[in-house]
């Protein structure tokens, strides 16, 4: 019985938050449609990425709207920045 509760709990947390799994920023865009300000921070904050994905996130309650950049290094690794409609860092993987 013991293990049986065990198990529910598990299966709820992943049915719930997911297990492992990432969550993606509202819409995807292209780079052409993120605002000039928030791809010039992205570029300051990175440089030497070539970035390849965008996503909006809505503001909330008034909040302008955030973008999330992704791109690569020339090793290939992945790099992210999360930054404000008008260029503020908000956020830097």
């Amino acid at each position: 019985m013991r293990t049986f509760r065990i198990a529910s709990f598990l299966w709820l947390g992943v049915a719930l938050f997911g297990c492992g799994r990432a969550i993606e920023p509202d819409d995807p865009v292209k780079l052409a449609d993120v605002p000039a300000p928030a791809m010039e921070a992205a570029k300051r904050k990175l440089p030497g990425i070539t970035f390849e994905d965008a996503w909006r996130e809505k503001g909330q309650a008034g909040a302008e709207d955030a973008f999330e950049i992704r791109g690569r290094t020339e090793n290939g690794k992945v790099r992210d920045v999360k930054v404000s409609a008008s260029g503020k860092i908000l956020e830097v993987d």
